[in-house]
Protein backbone atom coordinates (compact mmCIF):
# COMPACT_ATOMS: atom_id res chain seq x y z
CA UNK A 1 0.00 0.00 0.00
CA UNK A 2 2.67 2.73 1.28
CA UNK A 3 5.46 1.14 -1.86
CA UNK A 4 2.23 2.29 -4.38
CA UNK A 5 1.18 5.46 -2.67
CA UNK A 6 4.84 6.66 -3.24
CA UNK A 7 4.88 4.95 -6.83
CA UNK A 8 2.16 7.35 -7.73
CA UNK A 9 3.69 10.44 -6.15
CA UNK A 10 6.57 9.77 -7.83
CA UNK A 11 5.02 9.27 -10.87
CA UNK A 12 3.18 12.65 -10.85
CA UNK A 13 6.22 14.20 -9.90
CA UNK A 14 8.06 12.81 -13.02
CA UNK A 15 4.96 14.06 -15.32
CA UNK A 16 4.99 17.62 -13.42
CA UNK A 17 9.01 17.65 -14.59
CA UNK A 18 8.55 16.34 -18.01
CA UNK A 19 5.40 19.29 -18.87
CA UNK A 20 7.65 21.76 -17.09
CA UNK A 21 10.78 21.01 -19.05
CA UNK A 22 8.40 21.51 -21.91
CA UNK A 23 6.58 24.41 -21.18
CA UNK A 24 10.35 26.03 -20.80
CA UNK A 25 11.71 24.58 -24.54
CA UNK A 26 8.70 25.92 -25.77
CA UNK A 27 9.50 29.50 -24.24
CA UNK A 28 12.76 29.31 -25.34
CA UNK A 29 11.48 28.73 -28.79
CA UNK A 30 9.20 31.48 -29.11
CA UNK A 31 12.13 33.83 -27.60
CA UNK A 32 14.41 32.21 -30.59
CA UNK A 33 11.79 33.16 -32.99
CA UNK A 34 11.21 36.61 -31.80
CA UNK A 35 14.92 37.03 -32.31
CA UNK A 36 15.78 35.33 -35.71
CA UNK A 37 16.50 37.31 -38.63
CA UNK A 38 19.21 39.89 -39.64
CA UNK A 39 19.99 42.89 -37.63
CA UNK A 40 21.69 45.48 -38.19
CA UNK A 41 24.42 47.40 -35.45
CA UNK A 42 23.06 50.69 -34.49
CA UNK A 43 24.71 50.81 -31.62
CA UNK A 44 27.79 49.31 -29.62
CA UNK A 45 28.87 50.52 -25.93
CA UNK A 46 32.06 48.35 -24.35
CA UNK A 47 33.17 49.35 -20.63
CA UNK A 48 31.81 53.01 -21.49
CA UNK A 49 33.58 53.25 -24.23
CA UNK A 50 30.62 53.51 -27.31
CA UNK A 51 32.29 52.72 -31.08
CA UNK A 52 31.73 55.72 -33.20
CA UNK A 53 28.83 55.37 -36.24
CA UNK A 54 31.33 54.74 -39.12
CA UNK A 55 32.56 51.51 -37.06
CA UNK A 56 29.49 49.82 -37.23
CA UNK A 57 28.92 50.93 -40.82
CA UNK A 58 28.42 46.92 -42.34
CA UNK A 59 28.15 45.08 -39.31
CA UNK A 60 24.98 42.64 -39.18
CA UNK A 61 24.06 39.94 -36.90
CA UNK A 62 22.24 37.08 -38.07
CA UNK A 63 19.94 34.88 -35.65
CA UNK A 64 18.01 31.83 -36.26
CA UNK A 65 15.30 30.53 -35.10
CA UNK A 66 17.43 27.21 -33.62
CA UNK A 67 19.73 29.73 -31.61
CA UNK A 68 22.71 30.22 -33.44
CA UNK A 69 24.37 33.45 -33.98
CA UNK A 70 26.56 35.21 -35.67
CA UNK A 71 28.01 38.66 -36.10
CA UNK A 72 29.46 39.39 -39.23
CA UNK A 73 31.53 42.53 -41.33
CA UNK A 74 30.75 41.55 -44.68
CA UNK A 75 31.65 37.54 -44.95
CA UNK A 76 34.11 37.85 -42.08
CA UNK A 77 32.69 36.37 -38.68
CA UNK A 78 33.57 38.99 -36.46
CA UNK A 79 31.67 36.62 -33.38
CA UNK A 80 29.59 33.53 -33.05
CA UNK A 81 27.06 31.46 -30.82
CA UNK A 82 24.34 29.44 -29.87
CA UNK A 83 21.87 30.57 -27.70
CA UNK A 84 21.69 27.96 -24.85
CA UNK A 85 19.58 29.20 -22.54
CA UNK A 86 16.39 32.34 -21.65
CA UNK A 87 14.55 33.23 -18.51
CA UNK A 88 11.68 35.47 -19.53
CA UNK A 89 9.75 35.02 -15.88
CA UNK A 90 10.37 38.60 -14.83
CA UNK A 91 12.31 41.63 -16.58
CA UNK A 92 14.69 41.91 -17.69
CA UNK A 93 14.52 38.39 -19.72
CA UNK A 94 17.93 36.80 -19.20
CA UNK A 95 20.16 34.57 -21.82
CA UNK A 96 23.01 32.38 -21.80
CA UNK A 97 24.97 32.18 -24.56
CA UNK A 98 28.25 30.05 -25.34
CA UNK A 99 30.53 31.82 -28.28
CA UNK A 100 32.01 29.53 -30.49
CA UNK A 101 33.99 31.52 -32.21
CA UNK A 102 35.52 34.99 -31.25
CA UNK A 103 37.94 35.97 -28.97
CA UNK A 104 35.52 34.22 -25.99
CA UNK A 105 35.27 31.17 -27.70
CA UNK A 106 34.10 28.39 -25.80
CA UNK A 107 32.64 30.74 -23.05
CA UNK A 108 28.77 31.07 -21.40
CA UNK A 109 28.07 35.07 -21.76
CA UNK A 110 25.45 35.72 -19.31
CA UNK A 111 23.25 39.05 -20.05
CA UNK A 112 20.11 40.56 -20.56
CA UNK A 113 18.07 40.96 -23.58
CA UNK A 114 14.14 42.76 -24.73
CA UNK A 115 12.92 43.30 -28.78
CA UNK A 116 10.53 45.64 -29.07
CA UNK A 117 9.21 46.53 -32.34
CA UNK A 118 12.39 46.07 -34.32
CA UNK A 119 14.87 46.79 -32.07
CA UNK A 120 16.61 43.97 -30.00
CA UNK A 121 18.74 45.14 -26.92
CA UNK A 122 21.07 42.58 -25.34
CA UNK A 123 23.66 43.65 -22.63
CA UNK A 124 26.22 41.00 -21.51
CA UNK A 125 28.75 40.80 -18.87
CA UNK A 126 31.88 39.73 -20.37
CA UNK A 127 32.92 35.99 -18.78
CA UNK A 128 34.69 35.49 -15.49
CA UNK A 129 34.04 39.59 -14.99
CA UNK A 130 31.18 40.02 -13.22
CA UNK A 131 27.51 39.40 -12.44
CA UNK A 132 24.79 39.11 -14.95
CA UNK A 133 24.10 42.70 -15.73
CA UNK A 134 20.23 43.94 -14.29
CA UNK A 135 20.09 46.88 -16.79
CA UNK A 136 20.52 47.93 -20.09
CA UNK A 137 24.05 49.92 -19.13
CA UNK A 138 27.99 49.14 -19.75
CA UNK A 139 29.29 52.11 -18.02
CA UNK A 140 33.13 52.33 -17.31
CA UNK A 141 34.28 49.32 -15.10
CA UNK A 142 31.04 47.43 -15.41
CA UNK A 143 32.87 44.80 -17.80
CA UNK A 144 29.38 44.66 -20.10
CA UNK A 145 28.77 45.10 -23.61
CA UNK A 146 25.68 46.71 -24.83
CA UNK A 147 24.43 46.51 -28.09
CA UNK A 148 21.25 47.55 -30.18
CA UNK A 149 20.10 46.03 -33.10
CA UNK A 150 17.54 47.03 -35.83
CA UNK A 151 15.67 44.36 -37.42
CA UNK A 152 16.54 44.42 -41.26
CA UNK A 153 13.92 44.14 -43.88
CA UNK A 154 13.27 40.01 -45.16
CA UNK A 155 15.89 39.98 -48.80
Amino acid sequence: QLTHALLSSLLVCVVCLATYAEEQDAALQRELQAMAGAWQVVYFETDGKILPADALKGLVMTRDPDGKFALRRGDQVVLAGMVKKTDTSKPPRMLDCEQTAGDQAGKLVEGIYEVVGDTLRICAVQPGQGERPTAFTARAGSHCTLAVYMRMPAK
